[in-house]
Formats: structure tokens, C-alpha cells, sequence
């Protein structure tokens, strides 16, 4: 798909696993959206009216996720040595002497703990495919995005804005490419 979309009709329609579902029509909101601040007209999908200039469809899904293990190290700070020293004292009239040492350690760096353990990693899918519609009602690929997205959030609604917004950064050129992101998000 060219430039040549904006001012372009778009519907977006439900794979048939997905018809009646909430979370689609949830999702599917904040796609129309995107598709809208990228030029295009959203149009209802009815597949009794006259078919928009294009159709777009939206999968998702998110796996059960898998235990990853981890480890780091850790800083152990405690006194490394003796910076200094102080001696007083007094010598009395008969020869013996009283006094005192008061010693200044040094903190710092001594090692480290290394920290290990397991943390739950989902991986999650969000497919886009946009099909032209020509006047005669043939169909064609007019578009296509496949992205994978993994973290430690299990809940697909939570990240979906995210998915989202990496799939229009550069939308309607197709690139292929890794995007890695770090994405701060209430789970």
C-alpha cells in the first residue's frame, strides 16, 4: 500500500474466531483510531452494504508464558581497610603511660552476591492484514505487519497501545525489521 490510502475508506473486520468478541471490538477501537490519524476513513464493516476501498483485519493472542531463568549480581559494600589513625596518651609523673588508638576505616566495594531465580516471560502476536477491495469485488493483500512482543505482563489489553504504536511508526511502508523497546506498563 502507497501513500495513495489517505482519504481512503477502510473497514475493519473480525477473523471469524473473533466475531462478538469484546476484547476484538475493544482493540479494534483503538485501531480504527490509528488507521484515522494515519488519513484513512473508518467506515463501519457491513458485509451487506457496498464494500469499503479496503478491509482490515486484526489478530492478537498471548501464549500462557514460560518460566525463564535469571541472574544478577549485587554490590556487597563493607570496610575495605584503615584510612587513618589517632593515638593520644599520658605519660604520668612515676613513667607509665595511658593513652588510646582510634582507628578511621575505609567502606567500600568487597564483592558481590550473585542473585538468581525464574520470572514468567509471555510472549504476545498482533498480525495485521489489509485487503484491498477492487470495484469488480476482487480481493487482494494490500498490506501486511506481523509483530511478536515478549515481557512479563500476561495481560494483552496492557500492552496492546504499545503493539499498536510500533505498528504505525512507519505505517503504510512496509519494512521488516526487530524493534526492541523497553515499555513501562501497570500489568
Amino acid at each position: 500500500m502507497e501513500n495513495s490510502f489517505r482519504g481512503e475508506t477502510i473497514a475493519v473486520a473480525p477473523y471469524d474466531e473473533q466475531r462478538g468478541s469484546l476484547e476484538f471490538a475493544s482493540h479494534a477501537k483503538k485501531f480504527e483510531a490509528k488507521l484515522a490519524a494515519a488519513g484513512m476513513r473508518v467506515v463501519p464493516y457491513d458485509p451487506k452494504a457496498a464494500p469499503p476501498r479496503y478491509v482490515a483485519f486484526l489478530d492478537f493472542s498471548i501464549d500462557g508464558g514460560r518460566e525463564v531463568p535469571y541472574s544478577y549480581s549485587v554490590p556487597t559494600w563493607g570496610p575495605t581497610g584503615i584510612t587513618s589513625s589517632t593515638t593520644t596518651g599520658v605519660i604520668s609523673p612515676y613513667g607509665t603511660y595511658s593513652g588510646s588508638t582510634t582507628y578511621q576505616q575505609s567502606y567500600g566495594l568487597t564483592g558481590y552476591n550473585q542473585v538468581t531465580g525464574t520470572a514468567t516471560q509471555f510472549t504476545r502476536y498482533l498480525y495485521i492484514d489489509i485487503m484491498e477491495v477492487n470495484s469488480n469485488g476482487d480481493v487482494a493483500q494490500a498490506y501486511e505487519a506481523r509483530l511478536v512482543s515478549s515481557g512479563s505482563c500476561g495481560r494483552l489489553a496492557a500492552v496492546m497501545d504499545s503493539l499498536l504504536s510500533a505498528a504505525f511508526k512507519n505505517f503504510p511502508q512496509e519494512t521488516s525489521c526487530e524493534v526492541v523497546a523497553r515499555v513501562p506498563v501497570a500489568c
